[in-house]
């Protein structure tokens, strides 16, 4: 695949466009530009002369959707790509489903819909599932989404988090579990393994893991049996982009060029954080935590936002509880309830005060 020029992506969008891997999840920051440059790279995958399978990208709503096709229709106009736009077409008779499509020269499409997970049953290509965690049933469309990719195709996650006990959040674990207890990184870790394999020609042909080039090449007796499965986690490529890697990549400064702001990197954070509502939600929507919105509304006061850079739980004076592998794995949730109460206590605590 074409090296994605740096002038049009940050590092992290670069590593994403350039991972090959079969299986891979971005969890990212809001507005960081996933969406966007993932359309790049189903443009260069599907319109490449050869290409065998169409794409198919799953996105919450029918206006996402459509705003999907018209990044990729963007795209194809900017890199003199030929395509033939189909409009809206009925995709799924048995589910009523439509779909926003353009085609290629060389037959293959891009589909564009809504993510109903029945719609995609029977069908064979690429799959992006956009905004994964908001899926009000993330288990159906995974099972309904990973067959298609089976002759070849890739599945691409993208989303932020929804909350410690989605779907999502369980596979991100999974995929860090299983690279500490193999003591190594995923197959393509951020994507920098495939970065350093790209070549210099425009051959966008997907290339296999190491790890799946294995398996392949491996003779039919040593392939695991249903005994030995192989670790769900081992087999993905993830990718974390919180906010602050974004802006270390240099995104504030593409943002000031669209809007003609003037805004430091620090200026534009200081602000981005002081327009959450709470901690949640500035962990959750920024920062790549599964955070769950189970506080109470609270706008930090100065005293407070200095809480927020220490160690101290906002408002209470107590210390952030340090998180260790088995907390982490085992009592998340029982940590943000913890939260939750401690401030409802000093919330309570100062409604007293100030009556008596």
């Amino acid at each position: 695949m074409p090296k994605p020029p740096a002038k049009l992506f940050y590092e992290s969008q670069r590593l994403w466009i350039k991972d090959n891997s079969l299986l891979k999840i971005c969890v990212k920051s809001r507005q960081t530009g996933f969406s966007w440059c993932n359309c790049y790279r189903l443009v260069l995958l599907v319109s490449a002369k050869g290409a065998r399978l169409d794409a198919f990208i799953s996105s919450r709503d029918e206006s996402q959707a459509r705003l999907q096709l018209d990044d990729c229709r963007h795209w194809a106009d900017l890199m003199k790509i030929g395509f033939a736009d189909r409009g809206e077409i009925l995709f799924d008779r048995a589910t009523n489903s439509s779909a926003y499509v353009i085609e290629f020269a060389n037959g293959r499409r891009i589909y564009s819909l809504s993510s109903n997970p029945n719609a995609l049953a029977g069908k064979r290509g690429h799959v992006t599932l956009d905004e994964f965690a908001l899926h009000p049933d993330q288990r159906l469309l995974y099972r309904t989404a990973k067959p298609v990719t089976m002759w070849g195709g890739q599945l691409s996650i993208i989303s932020t988090h929804r909350g410690v006990n989605t779907l999502f959040n369980q596979i991100i674990r999974s995929i860090k579990q299983a690279q500490k207890t193999n003591g190594t990184p995923a197959p393509i870790s951020n994507g920098a393994r495939a970065l350093a394999r790209s070549k210099p020609d425009s051959s966008v042909a997907l290339e296999l893991s190491p790890d799946a080039q294995a398996v392949a090449l491996s003779p039919i007796s040593s392939l695991p049996s249903p005994t030995q499965p192989v670790s769900f986690g081992s087999q993905w490529s993830l990718h974390e982009v919180p906010i602050t890697k974004a802006v270390d990549q240099g995104i504030v400064e593409r943002i000031n060029k669209k809007t003609g702001n003037r805004e430091s990197r620090e200026q534009f954070l200081a602000r981005i954080r002081g327009e959450c509502i709470d901690e949640e939600q500035w962990l959750r929507e920024y920062c790549c935590v599964p955070s769950d919105e189970s506080a109470q509304n609270h706008f930090p006061s100065n005293g407070d936002q200095k809480a927020l850079d220490g160690t101290k739980i906002p408002g209470t004076g107590v210390d952030k509880p340090t998180a260790t592998p088995a907390t982490s794995n085992l009592a998340q949730a029982e940590t943000q309830k913890l939260l939750s109460a401690l401030r409802h206590l000093n919330s309570s605590l100062r409604d007293f005060r100030s009556q008596t």
